[in-house]
């Protein structure tokens, strides 16, 4: 490095960790719509586009974890203080991904069933794996909620 901070490739270390970011973005993209497009649709339209915010879902919450894993090569040269606000706003759009996906996966079977949203929510918390979805989706959603500054200045 130099004391311009530049590095032998004529990048500096931010921008270098900056395209590291994107790098891994892009690429898990790429996967994750690769799956959906190979998975085949789901049993009705609704339901495959729940399956698409879902899979979006797991990619942000992956990206969540990066931004705050406090790996070194990255607060060297970001710094925490810039990830940690990048992780703020990727988890409000955590929350709304997660929230859509919920809500079309209820409209999705209520349709399939031409049964009332209510009745269908309470139908899917009675299979495990749903039940799951439900307690993680709840999870996301009171930590996000709990993170709203307005909320955090009360507590």
């Amino acid at each position: 490095m130099t004391n311009s901070g530049i590095v032998g490739n004529g990048l500096a270390p931010v921008v270098q960790a900056r395209l590291a970011l994107w790098a891994f973005v892009v690429v898990n993209l790429a996967i994750v719509e690769f799956l959906f497009l190979t998975a085949g649709a789901g049993k009705n339209e609704v339901l495959t586009v729940a399956k698409f915010f879902g899979l979006h879902a797991a990619l942000i919450m992956m990206f969540q974890l990066l931004l705050v894993a406090r790996l070194p090569w990255l607060d060297r040269r970001i710094g925490m203080d810039r990830l940690t606000v990048w992780h703020r706003w990727v988890g409000f759009t955590l929350l709304w991904t997660v929230l859509t996906h919920a809500t079309i996966v209820v409209l999705g079977y209520a349709t399939l069933d031409n049964a009332p949203m209510a009745k269908t929510f309470l139908a899917l918390a009675g299979v495990p794996a749903s039940l799951l979805g439900m307690l993680a989706a709840t999870i996301i959603v009171v930590t996000g909620v709990i993170s709203t500054r307005a909320i955090r200045r009360r507590l």
